[in-house]
C-alpha cells in the first residue's frame, strides 16, 4: 500500500495518494513515517490544518524526527504562535546541537514573543558557541540598540572586527585557490520552501567541484533506497 500510495503521490494525485495513505495507517497506525506522509501530501492539497495534526502524531511517535520538528516550528511561527514555535526550535538545538541556524531561532522565537530579555541571553550564548557566526553579532546589536544598552558599541566592534578577518581569509582562499588546477562553483539551488516541504532554514551555498573526472566512474555505485530523500 505505501508503494502504491506513493506512486499516486509522486504523479501528483494527492486524493489518490491520501486515501491510501489513510488506508495504510489503520493498519500501522503508530508508524511515524506514514503519518509524516500524510501530513505532507494534505499540505500539497493546501489543507495546513489537517496536514499539522498529523505531523503533531508523527512527533507523538517520534519525537527525534528533526523533518517533522522543522515543520512544526515553521507552522507555528506563521501562525504567530512563538510559544509553541519555541518548543520545537529548542527540540532541534537538542537533536542538532551544532546547527547554528536552530539556536538562532530559539533567539527569535523570544523577541518576536516580546521578550527581549531572554532574546538577548540567548543570542549572548549563540555568540559564545559559535563566535564567528555573523548573525548573532548583527542581532546582538540590534537588540542592544533598541534596550539602549552600552553593549551595543562592544558587539559592533567585534562584528567589525569580524568582516575585516573574514574579507581577509577569503581573499588567501582566492589568492590560493587560484594556483589551483581544480575549479569549483557554489550551488545554492537548495533553499527553504515551507510548502515543498523542506528543511533548510537558509539558502546554503554547496561547493560543487568541477573537476577532469571519469564519470563511468560512478556507474558502478549503489544507494540503499532508505539513503535517498524522500
Amino acid at each position: 500500500m505505501f508503494n502504491i500510495a506513493d506512486i499516486y503521490e509522486k504523479q501528483n494525485d494527492i486524493s489518490q495518494a491520501i486515501e491510501w495513505y489513510l488506508q495504510l495507517i489503520t493498519v500501522c497506525p503508530s508508524d511515524a513515517n506514514v503519518l509524516k506522509r500524510i501530513g505532507r501530501v494534505y499540505e500539497l492539497n493546501g489543507d495546513l490544518i489537517t496536514a499539522c495534526q498529523y505531523y503533531q502524531d508523527a512527533y507523538r511517535y517520534d519525537p527525534s524526527n528533526l523533518d517533522v520538528v522543522i515543520w512544526l516550528e515553521k507552522y507555528y511561527t506563521s501562525s504567530d504562535l512563538h510559544e509553541k514555535s519555541l518548543q520545537f526550535a529548542q527540540k532541534a538545538t537538542l537533536i542538532c546541537p551544532n546547527h547554528v541556524d536552530y539556536h538562532l531561532i530559539v533567539a527569535q522565537c523570544f523577541r518576536k514573543s516580546g521578550n527581549y530579555q531572554r532574546a538577548l541571553e540567548e543570542y549572548k550564548s549563540v555568540h559564545k558557541l559559535f563566535p564567528d557566526n555573523e548573525e548573532a553579532l548583527t542581532n546582538l546589536i540590534k537588540i542592544c540598540t533598541d534596550m539602549a544598552l552600552d553593549d551595543a558599541e562592544h558587539y559592533r566592534g567585534k562584528y567589525d572586527k569580524l568582516i575585516k578577518s573574514n574579507t581577509r581569509r577569503r581573499s588567501h582562499k582566492k589568492s590560493s585557490d587560484g594556483g589551483s588546477s581544480r575549479s569549483y562553483r557554489y550551488d545554492t539551488s537548495e533553499t527553504y520552501n515551507y510548502n515543498n516541504n523542506d528543511t533548510n532554514l537558509k539558502t546554503q551555498a554547496v561547493p560543487t567541484y568541477k573537476n577532469d573526472l571519469d564519470e563511468s566512474a560512478f556507474d558502478t555505485l549503489e544507494f540503499d533506497q532508505e539513503m535517498l530523500p524522500e
